[in-house]
């Protein structure tokens, strides 16, 4: 099994928030207080080609991807109430209700996924002709196509462009 071991990726996002929230006393003993954020997410990664592969370069020769545009374009808005009712109306015990959504903030996560430089594996049949346990490319190339590969790259490398 060979891996185009090092990779990097350059993947990217940008996000804003805002959150507005007020109190309001409805009665001496139950207070009111609403919210609202508002969250904007994209992601997305840039043209970029993939690492030079020093021990394998045959197997996996550097490729030029095209960039992403936006993977991902959200716009959220998440409400908040809640409720505090003082029992006794000595502020010694207060019963909370309360409810609120949350959305996850993803980071650079989607776009690594989506990206295809990164990690590969290709499997080959290997015969060790010299008896020496470590495999020439004499060994293992005229063998064929790989048997196994596995990863982002290889996915997309059909449609990319070799440098």
């Amino acid at each position: 099994m060979a891996f185009n071991t090092p990779t990097t990726q350059k993947n990217y996002f940008h996000d804003a928030s805002f959150y507005l929230q007020d109190t309001w006393s409805i009665k001496r003993r139950l207070t009111l207080n609403v919210g609202l954020r508002y969250d904007h997410f994209n992601t997305y990664y840039p043209t970029q080609k993939s690492t030079p592969n020093e021990t394998f370069p045959q197997l996996f020769p550097v490729q030029t991807y095209a960039a992403s545009g936006n993977l991902v374009d959200w716009n959220t808005v998440s409400p908040r109430i809640g409720l505090a009712f003082d029992v006794t109306g000595k502020g010694t015990s207060v019963l909370r209700v309360n409810y609120g959504r949350y959305y996850i903030m993803q980071g650079t996560g989607l776009a690594e996924t989506a990206n295809p430089v990164g990690l590969a594996s290709k499997t080959y049949t290997w015969t060790d002709l010299n008896g020496d346990g470590i495999p020439q490319i004499n060994e293992w190339l005229p063998n064929g196509a790989a048997t196994v590969s596995v990863g982002a790259s290889e996915a997309l490398a059909r449609t990319s462009t070799p440098t």
